[in-house]
């Protein structure tokens, strides 16, 4: 079974659907773009400019789902919607107006001319079709990321079915509680024959490591909560996540989707994601 998380799931179908189309694109490129029949002989510029706003459209979807998966951009599920929803604001507006000046103009020119569509305005305006799909359910697709486990915990919002007593299974067996006793917070972990309180930063890197997490994401764990200590806005509580341990865990998250694989026994990025933000809430 995939480790990889539904909604990564569902970018990675995404991309690879527009890359698949993107030879129709060529194809209708290397052919007759400067008139819309195959009659009346008039050629028109404004015919290329379904091909050229069509394919930078498809560029431009490819580029914003892939920042998902580029260590250089997004390292978390909120810094991806965040993109998502600057696009959904600032882009489809632009790419509604020029959909309807397309079709609009094409339609016009068919009927000046009482004749068809050529092959090429024709494919073009069936991959507008299916690209216009694609930019207005992208709502859904955020929704989607809004709803996970992981997006809820980077935003210390409440994860469903999990109470101040919470369990979270990996596909392993192995387990995380979390429990806060008088006061104390102390975060448990099941393991096939153990169960270990942790109540120190060494204990979490310890437990960590029993995960599979390896040394060198250990130390650079361990380098970004003294980063966040260092940079903690006056005020802030010991359990507000900072900027660095946030990227360190979208790192190893998006590390393990790309990977498709577990850390150690079926262990999910997810599950040391929810380990980590839990620890800090019972600071």
């Amino acid at each position: 079974m995939s480790n990889i998380p539904l909604e990564v799931e569902r970018v990675r179908a995404i991309s690879d659907s527009l890359h698949k189309k993107d030879k129709y694109w060529v194809s209708v490129k290397s052919g007759n773009f400067h008139q819309y029949t195959n009659y009346g002989g008039d050629h028109d510029e404004f015919a290329y400019m379904i091909y050229s706003d069509g394919r930078q459209m498809e560029i431009d979807l490819i580029e914003w789902l892939s920042k998902l998966e580029s260590s250089d951009s997004c390292h978390t599920y909120t810094e991806f919607v965040d993109v998502l929803e600057i696009i959904l604001m600032n882009k489809l507006p632009r790419y509604e107006k020029l959909y309807a000046a397309h079709k609009r103009h094409v339609t016009k020119r068919c009927e000046e001319h009482g004749a068809p569509k050529t092959w090429e305005v024709t494919i073009a305006l069936e991959l507008w079709d299916e690209q216009m799909t694609i930019i207005r359910n992208l709502p859904k697709l955020i929704n989607l990321f809004k709803s996970s486990s992981t997006y809820r915990a980077e935003n210390g919002l409440p994860i469903e079915g999990q109470s101040p007593s919470m369990s979270i299974t990996a596909h392993s067996g192995a387990t995380v509680s979390t429990s806060n006793v008088s006061g104390s917070g102390h975060v448990v972990i099941h393991g096939d024959s153990n169960v270990v309180t942790i109540s120190t930063k060494n204990d979490l890197f310890n437990q960590l490591k029993k995960l599979g997490v390896g040394d060198a994401h250990i130390t650079r764990l361990n380098a970004a909560m003294a980063e966040d200590d260092e940079t903690r806005p006056e005020g802030d509580p010991p359990g507000k996540v900072g900027g660095s341990v946030k990227k360190w865990v979208g790192d190893i998250t998006m590390e393990l989707a790309q990977q498709g694989t577990a850390v150690a026994n079926g262990v999910s990025g997810s599950l040391i994601a929810n380990l980590i933000w839990t620890y800090f809430s019972l600071l």
